[in-house]
Parts: C-alpha cells; sequence; structure tokens
C-alpha cells in the first residue's frame, strides 16, 4: 500500500496516537418530504371525512417540490435550496376551534407591506419579509423563494424559541405564501412553469396550515387537491391524489371508511408511474402501513408493504431500497435471529456460526438482491470486531449468492463491497510498503527502524472524532509494550498541515 506524498508522520512524543412535526416541502426543494409520524396519536384523532370538508389528512401529507423553475433558482446568486415547516402534524377535530383561523379572513396582500412576524428578542434573527403583490411575475417568484427562505430560517430557529410563537410565525409565513401563490397563478403574464409554481406554493401553504389545524385550511386543501385531478399536468395531478390519498388514511382511522382493501388499491396507484416513486411517496405509504398496522388490517399492511418494495427494490437511491425493505421485514423473525446472533460480536460467547445460519434464513424468508445487500452491509463491521474468519465466509457465501441476482443497484453495490473486501484480506501477511513518508519536521521515513518488530501503523486525521478517540488506548498500548518488539507509526491524513500543525501544538 503506498501513502500520499502529502501524508506525515506524527511523532508519538507529539500528540497521544489515534486511530483510523416538520414537513420539507417548498417551492425550492426537491421533493423532500415529512419524517414519518407517530400513528398512534393520529389513530386517536378526531376528524371528518373530505365529503364534509372537515378532515385534515393525519401527517398534513401531500405536497412534493421539484426543483422551482431555473428562473427562480437564478434570481440570486446567494439563491439556495430551502425548507419549509409543519410544526404540527395533529389532525384537528371538527369541533376543535383552538388555534383556528379562516382562509376567508385573510388580509389582502399591498405591495411593499411589512410584516413583520411577532419573533423573540434578542437571540432571534429571522428573516423580516415584505409582502408582495406584483403584476411582474418574476417579482412574485422571486417573492416566494424569499418566503421559503424566511421559512426555512425558522425552522432552523424554532427550537430557541416558545411553541406559541413559531406556530404563530409558521401560519403568517404560510398565509402570506398562500396569497403569492394565488396571485402567481392568476396573472395573465405568467408563463406555465410560473403559474405551476404559484400552484405548488398554494398547495404547500395549505398543507402546512392544515397541520397547524386550521381546519378552514383543510377544507381549502381538499378541495384544492380534488379540482388538481383534473389538471393538464401529471405531476400536479400525482400531487393531489397524494393529498387526497393522506385524507383517505384519515377517513380509516375515524371510521369512516369501511373497508381498508380501498386503501390498498390507492396506495397501489399512488406507486403507478415510476416518475413519481421518491421521498414524498414513501413517506405516504409508509404512514398508511402504520395506520393499517395499527387497526389490525394485517394482511392489508401487507399488501401495501409489498407493492411499496416492488417500486423500490431497484432504486438508484441507496436509502429509498433500505427503507423498502424495512418495512417488508418489519416483522420476521428471521431478521430478528440474525440481530439476535450478532449480539455477542466482539465478545468470547460469539458463535460464527450463528450468524451464517440466520443469514440463510433471512435471504430464504426474503429472496432478493436487497436482502443480500443489507447481509453485505454487515461484513465490514464483523471484520472490524476481530473476526476475520468469519467476515470472509459470510462474503464467500454472498459471492456465491449474488449469482442469482445479476443486475441491479443492489447488485452493483454487493460485488463493490465484496471487491472492498477481498482486497483489505489481500493486504494480510503482505509486506507493507510506505514510500514518500515525512515526519512533521520534513524528514524522510527511515523504514530500517521498524524492521524486526510488530508495528502497528495507524491512520488518522484531526477531522476524524473515532481516530482521536482511539488515542488512549494506542498511547497505552506504546507504553507498555516492549519498545524492542513493538512499535507505533502514526500516519496523519489531514491535507492542511498549518491545522495540523495547530492541533499538534495544543
Amino acid at each position: 500500500m503506498v501513502v500520499p506524498s502529502q501524508s506525515r508522520i506524527v511523532p508519538l512524543s507529539a500528540i497521544a496516537l489515534g486511530c483510523g412535526l416538520v414537513c420539507l416541502w417548498t417551492t425550492g426543494c426537491d421533493r423532500t418530504v415529512a419524517p414519518k409520524q407517530d400513528t398512534t396519536e393520529k389513530t386517536q384523532a378526531s376528524a371528518k371525512s373530505p365529503a364534509s370538508n372537515d378532515t385534515i389528512p393525519a401527517s398534513g401529507l401531500g405536497v412534493s417540490a421539484d426543483s422551482a423553475s431555473s428562473e427562480s433558482n437564478n434570481l440570486s446568486d446567494n439563491s439556495t435550496p430551502s425548507t419549509a415547516l409543519l410544526l404540527s402534524p395533529d389532525a384537528p377535530s371538527a369541533s376543535d376551534s383552538s388555534n383556528t383561523s379562516s382562509l376567508d379572513d385573510l388580509p389582502t396582500a399591498q405591495a411593499n407591506e411589512t410584516v413583520t412576524p411577532s419573533l423573540p428578542s434578542p437571540t432571534s434573527k429571522l428573516i423580516t419579509v415584505q409582502e408582495v403583490k406584483s403584476d411582474d411575475p418574476m417579482l412574485m417568484v422571486r417573492h416566494l423563494g424569499d418566503l421559503d427562505r424566511a421559512i426555512e430560517d425558522l425552522l432552523l430557529a424554532s427550537k430557541r424559541m416558545d411553541e406559541r410563537t413559531v406556530k404563530e410565525t409558521a401560519a403568517g409565513l404560510a398565509r402570506m405564501k398562500l396569497a403569492a401563490g394565488q396571485h402567481l397563478a392568476s396573472l395573465s403574464a405568467a408563463n406555465p412553469e410560473q403559474v405551476k409554481l404559484g400552484t405548488k406554493a398554494q398547495l404547500i401553504a395549505l398543507s402546512h396550515l392544515s397541520g397547524l389545524k386550521d381546519v378552514q385550511a383543510a377544507k381549502q386543501l381538499a378541495q384544492f387537491a380534488t379540482g388538481l385531478l383534473t389538471s393538464d399536468d401529471t405531476e400536479l395531478r400525482h400531487q393531489g391524489q397524494v393529498v387526497l390519498f393522506g385524507f383517505k388514511i384519515q377517513e380509516l382511522q375515524n371510521g369512516l371508511l369501511s373497508d381498508p382493501d380501498e386503501l390498498v388499491s390507492l396506495a397501489t396507484d399512488l406507486l403507478s408511474d415510476p416518475k413519481y416513486r421518491g421521498r414524498l411517496e414513501m413517506t405516504s405509504l409508509a404512514h398508511a402501513t402504520e395506520v393499517l398496522h395499527h387497526m389490525g388490517y394485517a394482511p392489508q399492511a401487507t399488501a401495501v408493504e409489498q407493492s411499496v418494495f416492488s417500486a423500490f427494490a431497484d432504486q438508484a437511491d441507496a436509502g429509498l431500497r433500505n427503507e423498502a425493505w424495512n418495512q417488508l421485514t418489519r416483522n420476521s423473525q428471521s431478521l430478528q435471529n440474525l440481530m439476535n446472533s450478532l449480539q455477542g460480536l466482539g465478545t468470547d460467547h460469539f458463535d460464527a456460526g450463528a450468524v451464517l445460519s440466520a443469514a440463510r434464513g433471512l435471504l430464504m424468508d426474503f429472496p432478493n438482491a436487497v436482502t443480500l445487500e443489507m447481509i453485505a452491509g454487515l461484513v465490514t463491521n464483523i471484520e472490524y470486531s476481530g473476526q476475520v474468519a468469519l467476515s470472509s465466509d459470510l462474503s464467500s457465501w454472498i459471492d456465491s449468492e449474488i449469482q442469482r441476482f445479476p443486475s441491479g443497484y443492489s447488485a452493483t453495490t454487493i460485488r463493490a463491497a465484496l471487491a472492498e473486501h477481498r482486497q483489505r484480506m489481500g493486504w494480510i501477511g503482505r509486506q507493507l510498503v510506505l514510500n514518500n513518508l515525512q515526519d512533521t519536521s520534513g524528514v524522510e521515513l527511515d523504514w530500517k527502524r521498524y524492521e524486526g518488530k510488530v508495528l502497528l501503523v495507524d491512520f488518522w486525521a484531526t477531522w476524524c472524532p473515532p481516530c482521536l478517540k482511539e488515542i488512549p488506548h494506542i498511547r497505552n498500548a506504546h507504553e507498555t509494550l516492549p519498545s524492542k518488539d513493538f512499535a507505533v507509526l502514526s500516519i496523519n491524513m489531514d491535507q492542511d498541515a498549518q491545522q495540523l500543525n495547530k492541533f499538534l501544538e495544543k
């Protein structure tokens, strides 16, 4: 193994050696969504069906937001993808009048009217947004971007603020965004992309307001989403579909939908277009399965989980693949068996044979490439725990099984992991070659000093916390083992020599 010439040897004397709530839908971000909600509280929520216009989707779900139009992204050199927030996803009941407000009572936006949300002082530095109503579509697009940044700023600052202030500020920004979206979508001078941006802004704002227990906004959200089902734009139709799927989940929770199979059918429809299989859909469907399981509809929950896995099994996004697989195996005894077999990893009581047996059992129950990918992800941890022989046995078994799944993203990931493992195993027993190394004084490494000794080669960096945590252990080994038989060679991987020197001076 050759270490880059900029790597440095750090003398042992110099240092102790070391080794190696929110909804994210906005007009300017890429289809990010709310984290999975707790279905226990959602099941207890009280609301009426969309037919009576009093239901709010259980998680405030429904809006994805692909990147805004290029003109929006290029309005400012400082523009960045931004996030919006849904601070309270709990659905209000039809009788819940606290903290609700009617969208019919919104003030008319006036040009250059300054709206300064009530903010705590002196710690808060939230953006002050001026409400804009202009016939120039570009100005309205810019205004929506400013609102997104203000909402992102509020999200980041919310932990330092009291809940009431955060909710009031969030509601004010959402109403401003709703008005801006309505105005932009209505402008005769707006091009189709700008109209679409305004439509998305309305859907997002209504979703936020409904999540903040605004019953009137929930009614308007259901009506607006229903209207989108007839849109000529496939993306807007799909987003309307996702919103209404959230309402159906709520209906089932509140006893207004008697047939859970209807939810299964809607879930299948939600995944019908491969273009719309992302975080938004995953989160919506994960919430549905949580509710189905909680209400005792296990067959229907399993059917949705299988549909989700089929849709996401060969996704390029490893996170989506893994999440779909986790849903599929959530109640699996074979998965539990594998986890149990790993409990003693790194101890004298560890049973390597049990791990191999459990891995085979898991693949037998879930014979797909993602299962093998999940098992392959264990190889490195097992190897680093000291169970090198087991890591090699597991790697060999995976290598034989991968022939069953010759293509796809999981197969590619598995082959890369196995190749890396083989490379590491190939180093064992070979002579270590370290060229072009200098110590912090610029002196070349004298390799002959270490001949005939057991040498611990430690690769570390100042930016690596795990490396620094190992410092006391390596120092202890260096101080307690006889120097004539044992030595430590610490190789620093920092690219910034000045930063390294500052660290060494401490």
